[in-house]
């Protein structure tokens, strides 16, 4: 195999990826969920609150999620609590 085939390979399953990802907005290692998103990424588990957070009402949860995108991944993101009614989404990683 030779390397055009390879890229073509590795970008046909990156496409592959984004179609069936649910697409998130990380700041400083850290994402918000949806119930929906939530069950997805951790089936019948509960969120697990491991510290309280300024902001009345949000924690940071005892899960974490790893990231990846066209540029790489990020490791350990923790997941913050509550959820909300709606994750918050962008594509840029």
């Amino acid at each position: 195999m030779d390397r055009e085939q390879i890229r073509a390979i590795v970008r046909e399953v990156i496409e592959a990826m984004f179609e069936s990802s649910i697409p998130v907005g990380v700041s400083n290692k850290h994402v918000h969920l949806c119930q929906e998103d939530w069950n997805i990424l951790f089936p019948n588990q509960s969120i697990t609150k491991k510290s309280d957070l300024k902001q009345t009402g949000e924690f940071a949860s005892e899960q974490t999620v790893t990231l990846v995108g066209p540029k790489g991944a990020i490791q350990n993101v923790r997941v913050l609590g509550g959820l909300l009614e709606n994750s918050h989404k962008w594509r840029y990683l």
